[in-house]
């Protein structure tokens, strides 16, 4: 796994795996926990954090085929929720959408534009290069 990922390590490691030739297979009954938060402010970060890091997976993967984030689109989202945060009865998917798409612009600041791509910290040898 990649310790420079602050979240998305998951991600980082299956797309490593089927670049390494690894067969992807479907098997029946598979089981996962995902706990999304319980508040608003919570799912906001939660969701702030996976789409930044989901950009910098891109800016390592997105020569293999994984699609990235729009800038356009995250900003006309987070400005449509924008009012929905303020109504109780819709401000708790309002701050998961306006969290992801508001996520998607700090890493494309961060990661694509002034390319502030960590060091990796790999615990293993599997290259990442970038373009």
């Amino acid at each position: 796994m990649d310790s420079s990922y602050k979240s998305s390590e998951e991600t980082d490691f299956a797309w490593r795996v089927q670049l390494a030739g690894v067969p992807a297979a479907l098997t029946h009954g598979p089981l996962l926990h995902y706990i999304l938060r319980d508040k608003p402010k919570r799912i906001f970060h939660q969701q702030r954090a996976y789409q930044k890091y989901k950009v910098l997976l891109w800016m390592h993967y997105r020569r293999h085929g994984m699609r990235g984030p729009s800038t356009k689109a995250s900003i006309l989202e987070i400005l449509r929720q924008a009012p929905k945060l303020i109504s109780p009865t819709t401000r708790f998917r309002a701050a998961y959408l306006t969290g992801g798409n508001l996520g998607a612009l700090e890493g494309i600041l961060q990661y694509r534009i002034l390319k502030r791509i960590p060091k990796q910290l790999r615990l293993d040898t599997a290259p990442i290069t970038e373009e």
